[in-house]
């Protein structure tokens, strides 16, 4: 239902208060994006009508899948997008702290291999389903993020 995605659009693009990392708010937003990316692998979704013999299913169909394409607009998947890179992949203070006292341990922890689901390796998960099923939409995204990064000056040589 439309609330049901709204609330999962909601949590997805939230950023924790500055300073402040909730366990709990971290867990609704993976969830979150576990759901987002349950829907857009489901076959239910993207199966073509005309392989509906029942009249009945295939109106449920049409309209789950109107609903999706309503629902994943460019502006909500441009802000999804900006808000997965930016503020879930984003390495924390305590993420560097951590890669400079122990890096192999950090990279062992943050390996996409690792059975510990955290925050930032859903977010990936959630970005490459984001390039699997709207791939020129997210591309074009992440290039408007790469030359945002690129057009910020460098510190430091002056």
């Amino acid at each position: 239902s439309v609330p049901t995605l709204e609330y999962l659009y909601f949590n997805v693009c939230s950023s924790p208060d500055q300073g402040v990392t909730s366990l709990f708010v971290e867990d609704v937003c993976m969830l979150s994006m576990q759901v987002l990316q349950s829907i857009m692998r489901s076959p239910a979704y993207r199966s073509p009508l005309d392989r509906e013999a029942d009249p009945s299913r295939r109106q449920l169909v049409e309209g789950a899948q109107q609903l999706l394409s309503n629902f994943f607009s460019a502006e909500r998947l441009d802000q999804m997008t900006c808000t997965v890179v930016g503020v879930h992949m984003t390495l924390k203070a305590y993420d560097l702290e951590k890669w400079q006292a122990e890096p192999e341990e950090f990279h062992h922890e943050n390996d996409l291999g690792n059975f510990n689901e955290t925050l930032r390796s859903e977010s990936e998960k959630l970005l490459c389903k984001f390039l699997e099923t709207f791939k020129g939409q997210t591309i074009s995204t992440l290039m408007k993020l790469l030359n945002q990064v690129q057009g910020v000056p460098q510190g430091g040589a002056d």
